[in-house]
């Protein structure tokens, strides 16, 4: 039994090999050809390590998953590189790509499948789906969770690496990476049309009663900024809501801003005269 459930919300896990840390200097020095896995054209980086059987195995992972290895596992130990370019993995880094792979030659393309997809349906959102809570419980059907049929074992092992996002041993419900939530959140917002909460009950009618309430706020704003600075003058106004009325109402902004230099003027000029006055007076 290369998998086991280990609860509920676990979709599929390893069986830990323990593949034991090398030293450095015997990896450094090691000259055995590897078994080269075929990659399929695939782009990525070679990398090199030893199976359940102590047999040296050469396969391609993907860039992004190179990355994540590298992340999740920092210690410079797990990484040598050699000659040709390629990695020879070590410590906790070998221990799990061997153990993904263990499980990938022992997986079946559709024992994979349905552990991601038993519904064999695509997960569509539509503005006529009576609550979007029926909708969250089948997030995780969607086509990135499907192999080929005819999935090679790099592309398999390559899967199941991607699918573990926090790296450790367990592809779990739920378990997906921040960059799939962004992306999934966004489609359900523009399913309906970026106005309502994804736990609400969709409900067009409802959306346009927002839409316009909205719209009465943002006029009735705009009202209250130009009664006030018609009224008062601009200067009534702080600097914050005379830069909103600008933008709101560039033309009456304008005419105001004329109105409150032509009274500055005039203020200026009645207090030019009575210094004038004032003068002669004394």
């Amino acid at each position: 039994m290369f998998t086991r459930i280990d609860s509920q919300n676990t979709l599929l896990s390893y069986q830990d090999l323990h593949i034991e840390k090398k030293e450095l200097v015997k990896l450094k020095n090691e000259n055995t050809t590897p078994l080269q896995i075929s990659s399929e054209k695939m782009d990525g980086i070679k990398v090199i390590f030893e199976d359940k059987n102590k047999n040296l195995i050469a396969i391609n992972l993907s860039q992004e998953n190179f990355k994540s290895l590298q992340e999740n596992f920092r210690s410079y130990t797990n990484y040598i590189t050699k000659e040709d370019g390629s990695i020879r993995l070590n410590a906790e880094a070998q221990n799990f790509v061997a153990s993904w792979f263990n499980s990938a030659l022992n997986l079946s393309n559709e024992k994979i499948n349905s552990s991601f997809y038993q519904n064999n349906t695509t997960m569509f959102f539509k503005k006529d789906t009576p609550t979007i809570n029926q909708s969250l419980q089948s997030l995780g059907k969607n086509k990135g969770d499907v192999i080929n049929d005819n999935a090679s074992i790099t592309q398999k092992l390559n899967f199941l690496i991607d699918k573990d996002v926090d790296k450790d041993g367990k592809i779990e419900l739920g378990e997906e990476k921040s960059k799939s939530n962004k992306e999934l959140l966004s489609e359900l917002r523009e399913s309906l049309n970026g106005t309502q909460k994804v736990t609400d009950r969709i409900d067009p009618q409802k959306i346009n009663k927002e839409e316009q309430k909205d719209k009465i706020k943002t006029n009735d704003n705009k009202e209250d900024l130009l009664k006030k600075a018609q009224e008062k003058g601009l200067n009534a106004l702080n600097a914050a809501e005379q830069e909103k009325l600008k933008m709101q109402n560039p033309k009456e902004f304008e005419k105001l801003q004329e109105k409150s230099l032509q009274n500055l003027s005039l203020n200026l000029n009645k207090d030019f005269n009575q210094i004038k006055l004032i003068d002669k007076l004394v």
